[in-house]
Order: structure tokens, then C-alpha cells, then sequence
């Protein structure tokens, strides 16, 4: 009869070391504000599809955005993911057929060539390390996990090369540096090939990005106004600054898919409406032929 509440406290929570401390602190949130008061003291075996509905509900009466809620439910569901993995769980998780609420999540700010300028020399006079963090960013589309994972094994300056272990997607990513990003590369301390590139104290792995950053964008006032976080500007946002500036260039989603890792096109294809104006009038080989003309023929042939 063990309850949701006794294993998340002494077996969830404290597997949880791997993740960055600000996704803890948030589980930890979740589970006092939602979690715990709706399931702490069931069983883990009596919690029920129903059950999981009503929690849905609860938070969306409650005013909760759709993401909120699908956010509880991943929590929920990496709770009896990790039950069924350690044996403490049997059967189909509660979570299999509650749907999670419609949402659209995705980031959707990208910097513009001037505001990235402004940023990065903001970020150079705060400090050496954060700006060249962010400059590599911007010029290689990484994620901050897949920076802070990076080692100089997995840096090539004489091809001018990057590889990304284990990504998002499970597999190893290369990525071409621009000379900027190679300079700054270069420009650093080189360690042996396990050290880390972009090391926090005592050599260990980093996991957040400096809270320096929010302060120079809000310095800048780059999120002033915008209560959309899709639209304010975040670390992540040199993601999509990256891949925006290179559909904008021309280049082909096909491309930026595999830069940016993606598994599927349709992650890429978030960016397709910012593609020139010379790959929209491609369609205009079909206008060889007046319109005119093409409605003369076909009225001809007894079409209205």
C-alpha cells in the first residue's frame, strides 16, 4: 500500500539529483501546491484515470494555463515511470489516457541583428566567460545543456568543428563554427579532452545559465511590456535567433533541421513564414502563361 506521497518523497525526489536545481525546486512546487493535496495519501495502485481528470479540472478552474497543467502531468507521469522502473508499480500508469490540454508552448522571440549586437557587448562588459557562452550560442544554434556538456574532446578548431553528445534527440550532432565562434574558442584556456569547455567552479559541470543574463536583458529592456513568455527573450531565444537569421539568408529548412538537431521537419517548419521573398515567388514559374490566357482556355473547354 505504498502512497504516492511516501514515494515521492523518499524515492522520487531523491533520483532527481541529474536535474538542474530550478527543475527541482519547481517538481517540488508542483507536488505541495497539486500533487501532493490531490494524491499524497492514495496508494499508488488506487490512483486512477478519473483521479488524474480531476486534477486536470481542479487547475483549470483554478486559472491554470495549459501548460501548467501539462506540465503537472509529465511530473505525474515520470512519477510512475520511475515506480514501474524500480519495480514499486505494475500496469498502466493513470496517466496513458488522460490528454494532455491543447497548448502551443514553443518560443517564438528571435533577436534582431541590432539587438543581438546590444546584447552581447552588455554581456562582455559583465564578464568574459558569459558573453563568449552566448556568442557560441548564437553562432552555433547549442542548446545551454549541450554547452555546458561540451568537452574539448568534442572541439575540433582546426576543421572549425563542434560535436554535441547524446542531444535532446539521443544522437551525436556536428556543427560547423563561424570564425567569430572559432576565435572565441580559441581564445579560451584549453583543458585536457574530459574538461569541460565552459566550466563552473572547481572545474565541474555548469547547469543553469547565469542569472547575469536575465539581468542585462532586462537592463536592456528587451522584455519590457511582454507578458507572452513565448515572446520575452531568453537564453534559449539565441536558438531561434540562429536558425531565424539562416531561413532568413535562404537557407533550406532541410539544413537548419539537421544544425539544429531536430528529429522531424515539423520542428523546423516554425520558422518557414520568415523564408525571402525569392523562395515564395519560386511559384512563379507557373506564370509563364498570362492568367488571361489560362481563363480564355478553360472557359473554352466549358468551364465557368
Amino acid at each position: 500500500a505504498l502512497t504516492f506521497g511516501e514515494f515521492w518523497q523518499e524515492t522520487y525526489m531523491p533520483l532527481q539529483g541529474h536535474k538542474a536545481e530550478k527543475t527541482i525546486r519547481r517538481e517540488g512546487d508542483f507536488f505541495k501546491i497539486w500533487l501532493g493535496p490531490a494524491f499524497a495519501d492514495k496508494a499508488l495502485k488506487s490512483i486512477s484515470p478519473m483521479d488524474v481528470e480531476r486534477l486536470k479540472s481542479h487547475m483549470a478552474a483554478a486559472g491554470q494555463a495549459p501548460r501548467t497543467v501539462a506540465y503537472a502531468l509529465n511530473v505525474l507521469r515520470q512519477v510512475f515511470r520511475t515506480a514501474a522502473r524500480l519495480g514499486r508499480f505494475e500496469g498502466e500508469p493513470p496517466t496513458a489516457k488522460v490528454k494532455r490540454p491543447a497548448q502551443d508552448n514553443r518560443r517564438l522571440r528571435y533577436l534582431s541583428e541590432p539587438e543581438a549586437d546590444t546584447l552581447l557587448t552588455a554581456l562582455r562588459s559583465k564578464g568574459l566567460d558569459l558573453y563568449q557562452f552566448a556568442l557560441v550560442a548564437l553562432h552555433t544554434g547549442a542548446r545551454a545543456s549541450e554547452l555546458h556538456a561540451l568537452t574539448w574532446a568534442d572541439v575540433d578548431l582546426s576543421q572549425g568543428l563542434l560535436t554535441f553528445r547524446d542531444t535532446k534527440s539521443g544522437r551525436n550532432r556536428h556543427v560547423y563554427l563561424s570564425e567569430k565562434a572559432r576565435a572565441v574558442l580559441a581564445d579560451r584556456v584549453k583543458g585536457g579532452p574530459s574538461d569541460y569547455v565552459f566550466p563552473g567552479r572547481h572545474g565541474k559541470r555548469l547547469r543553469e545559465v547565469s542569472k547575469v543574463f536575465e539581468r542585462a536583458v532586462a537592463e536592456l529592456g528587451l522584455n519590457e511590456g511582454v507578458s507572452d513568455r513565448r515572446q520575452r527573450v531568453c537564453f534559449h531565444s539565441l536558438r531561434h535567433t540562429f536558425a531565424s537569421w539562416l531561413v532568413s539568408a535562404g537557407t533550406p529548412l532541410f539544413t537548419v533541421q539537421k544544425l539544429l538537431g531536430h528529429s522531424t521537419i515539423q520542428l523546423t517548419e516554425r520558422y518557414s513564414h520568415l523564408a525571402p521573398d525569392h523562395v515564395r515567388d519560386a511559384v512563379r514559374f507557373f506564370d509563364r502563361e498570362p492568367a488571361e490566357k489560362v481563363v480564355s482556355i478553360t472557359r473554352g473547354m466549358g468551364h465557368e
